[in-house]
């Protein structure tokens, strides 16, 4: 198995493993680590700070282009309806979604369609103080239909109707 750990970095695992007539399921089994070999080579240090791109726009071209979706006339538009009215008067400034990234770092930007937002559900409170002011529905199913009561509760908290006797008041059960 260290001939395969060796080899491995240089001709990749699979080459490796039938080179030398190793299982690669073997191989997996008795690698120590789990996930890919440790390797001695150090990764590449990530710049910490992305340079801009060349083509970006300019501080005095990102003000420019603000101002401009500022002004008045196009307050209540979008940015592809100031995009067309601007290409109508001959002026260029900048594309449309340049024109939404602007907006958006700047905070502007938004969902435009009103968002549903549902009601804080409030769990039902049985609110009994004395007896008899708590009653509920119940529907017995009888011989040939079915018949609704309504009893009064003797514990709100497990729901506990009172017993009655059905079999005086329903017609039919036994």
């Amino acid at each position: 198995m260290d001939a395969v750990t060796q080899l491995a970095p240089t001709v990749g695992v699979v080459a490796a493993c039938d080179f030398l007539a190793v299982a690669r399921a073997s191989f997996y089994r008795q690698r120590p680590v789990l996930g890919p070999p440790v390797s001695s080579v150090p990764d590449p240090a990530l710049p910490l700070d992305r340079a801009a791109p060349a083509r970006s726009l300019s501080d005095a071209e990102r003000e420019a282009v603000l101002q401009v979706l500022h002004e008045e006339r196009f307050q209540d538009r979008s940015p592809a309806a100031v995009q067309a009215t601007l290409l109508d008067e001959g002026q260029y400034l900048c594309s449309t979604r340049t024109m939404y990234r602007i907006l958006q770092q700047e905070g502007e930007s938004r969902e435009r369609r009103d968002q549903l937002v549902h009601p804080v559900y409030h769990k039902p409170e049985l609110l009994a103080t004395a007896p008899n002011q708590l009653w509920s529905w119940t529907s017995p199913s009888c011989g040939s239909g079915q018949v609704d009561l309504l009893l009064p509760l003797r514990h709100p908290r497990r729901l506990q109707p009172l017993r009655y006797r059905l079999d005086d008041r329903v017609p039919g059960r036994r």
